[in-house]
């Protein structure tokens, strides 16, 4: 782990609360502003998933209805948000997702590993690439 700063504190408030405005923005169904956590295209954000990975505006244009349809009728809980690194406008990131069910009695319906790549960008934190590795026998 970096020796962290002060300033390198407040980046760690923006970036946690970037990942918690990802997961409220997919749990209420606002895809636009989910898209909005991601930096601009031409620094190529890339999603990877086990069904691949999508980068840029086009992989991100196919992504979004397919993502869409998953995440309905889930929330999607981000803990244990562990900041490796801070190096000028890039930030390294590992946190752990627990989906539950909406609908009745709250079930646990999978859970995974988060590996991301943020940048600064205009200021704000962005991310730049999330890598999600699902747990065993999770969907």
């Amino acid at each position: 782990m970096s020796s962290f700063t002060s300033q390198h504190t407040e980046d760690m408030t923006l970036i946690q609360n970037l990942t918690a405005v990802y997961a409220l923005a997919m749990d209420e169904m606002r895809m636009d502003d989910w898209r909005a956590c991601w930096c601009s295209d031409e620094l190529e954000p890339c999603f990877e998933n086990p069904a691949g990975k999508f980068i840029g505006k086009e992989g991100f244009d196919r992504l979004i209805p397919v993502l869409s349809q998953r995440i309905a009728g889930k929330r999607h809980f981000m803990t244990n948000i562990a900041i490796h690194s801070i190096e000028g406008n890039v930030a390294q990131q590992t946190c752990y997702m627990l989906i539950l069910g909406r609908s009745g009695v709250p079930a646990i319906m999978g859970s995974a590993v988060y590996r991301d790549e943020l940048v600064k960008e205009n200021g704000s934190w962005k991310f730049k690439s999330r890598k999600i590795e699902f747990d065993p026998l999770t969907v």
